[in-house]
């Protein structure tokens, strides 16, 4: 019998200070760099990204990023859906939004900082 296939999704959404141009490009970038991730699509004009997590036993888990104006900031949901159990697939979604963070803090200190 195969495991169920189990959907998780931040809530509420994370907000983020920089506009959604730059925090898509952030959890794009972000995406791109962690291990066993492949982005599948990136809609710009949508502000959403696909990607895919392989597990090391061969899974694939699909995570949907959504990101939209809010207020002057911007508000991140992440979505992860998979055969993974669901304790796991949090693990992946809360890894993911540490990282896109930390990507957007450094970058609007850098700019601070003139970087």
């Amino acid at each position: 019998m195969w495991p169920s296939i189990n959907h998780l999704e931040n809530g509420p959404p994370e907000r983020l200070q920089p506009g959604p141009g730059e925090v898509l490009q952030e959890c794009e970038a972000v995406a791109r760099t962690l291990p066993r991730w492949t982005v599948a699509e990136v809609d710009v004009s949508g502000g959403q990204i696909r990607a895919e997590r392989r597990s090391r036993l061969g899974w694939r888990d699909r995570i949907s990023v959504r990101v939209e104006a809010d207020g002057d900031g911007s508000a991140v949901t992440v979505a992860v859906r998979g055969r993974a159990p669901a304790w796991r697939l949090e693990r992946v979604l809360e890894g993911y939004l540490v990282e896109v963070r930390r990507a957007v803090e450094l970058r609007r200190t850098g700019r601070e900082a003139g970087t």
